[in-house]
């Protein structure tokens, strides 16, 4: 087993701003939302710190285990002078995720087999182990905060006829936790220069509705959450070199 715990901090500085008042940073690009500035300046800053911890069991007796979690808190500063969250300001991941393998090679003979049977045997076993077969199952589980998302005005909305957003409250809401549970079932043939896997997985068993950003409707004059991925089956073949 083995236990890691790190922690650290980052000072970010000259992050793209707006030349003019506003909550706009480039330390929230890829928030799927609010269009940047025209304008766009270098004196932005950022922090970010936490603590890490790992802690796992490695592959022994034909399974393992591990759990990983980060406590973090992530904040910016853009031209208007306000400490705000940054989009991806979640406050906390925990990861924990297991396996279990089985070796499916036969290694003793049935004690009933006569001379010839057991010879048979032990041929078939020789050719056998040149080759392992093994059977593995996979859970994997993730909890972690919402991502942060800035209010929509829905009557300035209604009005222009697409999102307006509330400017001073920037990133102040946050969505619900998120969390998903995902599953894998792996058939393994190895030998000693070539490995063969097949896999068949799923992931957001649960088919949770993850919200990733939320955005208005103006034919309807609301807000609709667009959601990230949900449960999602998958078959996988790999050959390993």
């Amino acid at each position: 087993m083995r236990l890691k715990v790190e922690a650290y901090y980052q000072y970010i500085y000259n992050a793209g701003i707006d030349r003019d008042s506003s909550s706009y940073s480039s330390l929230n690009v890829g928030s799927f939302t609010q269009d940047g500035p025209d304008d766009i300046i270098n004196g932005g800053t950022g922090t970010n710190y936490g603590l890490e911890i790992t802690f796992e069991k490695f592959l022994t007796n034909g399974y393992y285990w591990l759990l990983t979690a980060s406590f973090y808190d992530s904040k910016y500063i853009a031209s208007d002078g306000v400490q705000r969250n940054t989009v991806f300001n979640g406050n906390y991941v925990v990861n924990v995720l297991g396996g279990y393998e089985l070796q499916l090679n036969r290694k003793n003979p049935n004690p009933n087999y006569n001379e010839k049977q057991l010879k048979r045997f032990n041929k078939k076993q020789e050719s056998r182990l040149a080759t392992k077969h093994s059977l593995k199952f996979d859970v994997k589980f993730t909890l972690a905060g919402g991502s942060r998302y800035t209010p929509i005005d829905i009557d300035a909305s209604a009005i222009a006829k697409r999102a307006v957003y509330v400017d001073e409250s920037a990133y102040s809401q946050q969505f619900e936790p998120y969390y998903r549970l995902d599953l894998g079932l792996t058939y393994r043939m190895s030998r000693p220069k070539v490995t063969q896997e097949f896999t068949a997985s799923c992931q957001n068993v649960t088919d949770k509705a993850n919200p990733l950003y939320n955005q208005y409707n103006p034919d309807k004059n609301q807000l609709v959450n667009v959601n990230q991925l949900g449960i999602y089956p998958l078959l996988q073949y790999r050959i390993l070199f």
